[in-house]
């Protein structure tokens, strides 16, 4: 779903637009050498309260008859599709002209606009936009140097980022039902800030994250489908990124899809026909966006990533995370079961890890069947996957795999699917609170009818269970306490904890750094009363705390 542009006109005449609307407007200035895109940004970004940018340099006109300028309206919506930093910009827009007056630089019957009036989203009050664009600015940031690496190709970025965004981003469902998406669903604000979005959100948010790693990309809109997505340039083609269509509905947290993952202009119109002719394909886009090279053959013609060569084509729905220069994802075999897969984005240096055989094959009555994986989770450090049995009266389980010693551990073994009713894993997720970690999985039910399974579309969470725990301690007779951490709790890339011990009057008693490498313990000796710890995550080449959890409380009386 797709954000339509809509103006107003300020019918001004020329000595109105001077003396009545300067005293309240900024009024950019136009050095000759800028584009009218360059102008209009260089405006926006200054975030005045009202602004008023000078456009009487680029010589746009108006139709008398409707009074509108399409050339205008084509132009401010490229540049906000352009440039998805300017979330905070909602696409009203209004401008003043003047008419005819006789001057040689003008035709006759022509208007010609001389100001542009840009509207902010109201969902940011403006005292507040300043601050906002920062946290945004500083929330891009973070997603991107948490995924992207100096040594990535452009379609190792390509295929990172689109997996971020599937497992960070929800479809604002409920909202595009109801006809009421907000203003930030549009936008790349939405997809980052609050994780939820339609399709143009996911769109900018993608064309954004490229962007910062120096890959053009373009939005490509289609007003027959309300849709949008993205083109993506990699070596000497284009290709066809839907990053929206490729995100479950309802959400599968865990679980990406890559059928609309640089795919041809020619596939892309095709996708999907064969195995569900019900499927809507995409269709109604100008075709002029697959001729952007000017070369006179499309350059959306290469199927290069479509063949059977490239893992995402066969990973039914595994997210792909990139660790230490390749890629981490699950493959399922009909014959050998599920296994762990790490490789390069084609295929090639290929490692492949396996559990037991319990959580691999099923042997029902002499028979073995493939069990497969559903949904795949990492944490920084560790991965987490639901290894599932396709016989319906065989438990599912959740495993852990630790990256540092190649293996794999059971966390959980899921209620007997042979209950009624039988359900299906559809994604994994992690939440953190009060200083625990949790895990817990998304679960679908289904009907057991003449021996065939029909979802009912019903979906439910677990109870989560607990990974980690910040801190627990113990206090000796004669008050020296012991404080063990789980190093698991802080981010990756922390440099150390800090605890900080406080009497029950607030006062500092103690601050004492730790190294998440080698100490997991703390020990305080000649304490009493009632005291405080608060355990604070270091980030590395900084004295200042990150992050802090709620204080554990010790009485030591």
């Amino acid at each position: 779903m797709k954000k339509s542009r809509i103006f107003f006109i300020t019918c001004c005449t020329l000595l109105v637009l001077l003396f009545g609307l300067c005293s309240v407007a900024y009024a950019a200035d136009v050095p000759e050498e800028l584009t009218f895109e360059e102008t209009v940004c260089q405006a926006l970004r200054e975030k005045v309260e009202k602004p008023m940018i000078d456009v009487s340099a680029y010589e746009f006109y108006l139709d008398p008859e409707t009074m509108t300028c399409e050339a205008l309206s084509e132009a401010y919506t490229a540049i906000l599709n352009n440039h998805p930093d300017l979330f905070y910009v909602n696409g009203r827009y209004g401008y003043s002209y003047r008419a005819d007056d006789g001057d040689e630089d003008f035709e006759d019957g022509d208007w010609q606009v001389l100001y542009f009036f840009p509207e902010y989203c109201s969902y940011i009050p403006y005292e507040d936009l300043s601050e906002i664009v920062a946290e945004f600015d500083a929330k891009v940031d973070e997603v991107f140097y948490s995924v992207w690496d100096k040594d990535m190709s452009d379609e190792d970025v390509a295929l990172a980022f689109h997996d971020w965004l599937v497992l960070n981003c929800e479809y604002d469902w409920d909202n595009y039902v109801a006809s009421t998406v907000p203003d930030e669903s549009y936008s790349a604000y939405g997809t980052f800030m609050e994780g939820t979005a339609v399709c143009q959100g996911y769109a900018l948010a993608y064309d954004l994250l490229l962007g910062k790693a120096g890959i053009e990309t373009k939005y490509v809109t289609s007003d027959a489908m309300d849709h949008g997505w993205s083109l993506v340039h990699i070596g000497d083609h284009w290709y066809h990124v839907d990053v929206t269509w490729d995100d479950p509905v309802t959400d599968r947290p865990g679980r990406v899809s890559h059928d609309y993952f640089l795919v041809s202009g020619k596939q892309f119109a095709e996708q999907n026909v064969d195995s569900n002719p019900n499927y809507y394909d995409h269709y109604g886009w100008d075709p002029s966006f697959d001729l952007l090279c000017g070369d006179g053959e499309s350059p959306c013609d290469d199927d290069t990533y479509t063949c059977g060569a490239y893992p995402f084509n066969h990973s039914e729905d595994s997210p792909f995370y990139y660790v230490d220069g390749k890629f981490w994802y699950y493959l399922n075999d009909d014959q050998d079961g599920p296994s762990l897969i790490v490789s390069a984005f084609d295929g090639s240096n290929v490692s492949c890890y396996a559990p037991d055989d319990e959580y691999v094959i099923d042997s029902i009555y002499g028979e073995a069947y493939a069990r497969k994986f559903s949904g795949l989770l990492h944490d920084g450090r560790e991965f987490y996957l639901a290894s599932l049995s396709q016989y319906i009266n065989l438990p599912a389980y959740i495993l852990r795999y630790d990256c540092e010693t190649n293996s794999f551990t059971e966390l959980h073994e899921c209620a007997d699917k042979g209950s009624e009713p039988y359900y299906d894993i559809t994604g994994l997720a992690l939440e953190e609170r009060e200083g625990r970690q949790y895990l817990k999985w998304q679960m679908q039910d289904y009907e057991n009818i003449g021996g065939s399974l029909f979802p009912d579309g019903d979906l439910y969470w677990s109870d989560p269970i607990i990974l980690s725990t910040l801190a627990e301690g113990e206090v000796e007779k004669d008050g020296t306490l012991t404080l063990t951490f789980d190093p698991h709790f802080f981010q990756q890339g922390t440099a150390c904890a800090m605890a900080a011990i406080y009497s029950e009057d607030g006062h500092l008693l103690d601050l004492v750094s730790l190294s998440l490498e080698d100490v997991t313990k703390l020990q305080k000796e000649g304490l009493h009363g009632t005291i405080y710890v608060r355990l604070f995550e270091m980030a590395a080449n900084s004295y200042a705390p990150q992050t802090d959890a709620d204080p554990i409380d010790f009485d030591i009386d």
